[in-house]
């Protein structure tokens, strides 16, 4: 072989090498997609004072209620972020390889609005009254249509 058929195989090689990192290369995946199988839940108190929050399992439901002390005071849509009645929901996707861990939380907007104000972004709920709860479902994003259920509440103190 010549001299510059082995310098034209070597530079094909070296610039192809460049157009691949440059370009990049799609990987497929061919195990098919990791679906999410289930969905737990643990729900904390974001206030200053962190309160704790009893959870409470019904053997005939699949429901989780979690109950906390309100904090009494005069609390609207203005003061929000004063508010120290906010619960964090942090939902743990199983198994965590999934392809898609995403959750979207599911309620009924219209009736909750009065007495809390859910960030569905933050997964935060902010209550503005006592002894009124909400139900929140927690569904995977990936169309397995997998889900939890929790009912959050929370009470007027005891004396």
């Amino acid at each position: 072989m010549k001299k510059t058929v082995i310098i034209a195989i070597l530079l094909i090689y070296l610039g192809s090498i460049v157009l691949v990192n440059f370009f990049g290369l799609n990987v497929k995946n061919f195990e098919g997609t990791k679906y999410v199988e289930s969905i737990t839940c643990e729900v904390i108190h974001r206030g200053e004072d962190p309160k704790e929050i009893k959870a409470v399992q019904d053997p005939t439901d699949d429901v989780v209620w979690q109950i906390f002390d309100f904090i009494p005071g005069y609390y609207d849509e203005t003061n929000i972020d004063a508010n120290p009645n906010t619960v964090q929901i942090l939902p743990h996707v199983y198994p965590e390889t999934a392809d898609n861990t995403e959750v979207k939380l599911i309620y009924d907007k219209e009736t909750t609005s009065e007495y809390c104000h859910v960030n569905e972004t933050a997964k935060t709920v902010t209550f503005l009254e006592p002894d009124k709860g909400i139900t929140i479902e927690i569904v995977s994003a990936d169309g397995s249509n997998i889900k939890t259920r929790v009912f959050i509440l929370p009470r007027t103190p005891k004396h």
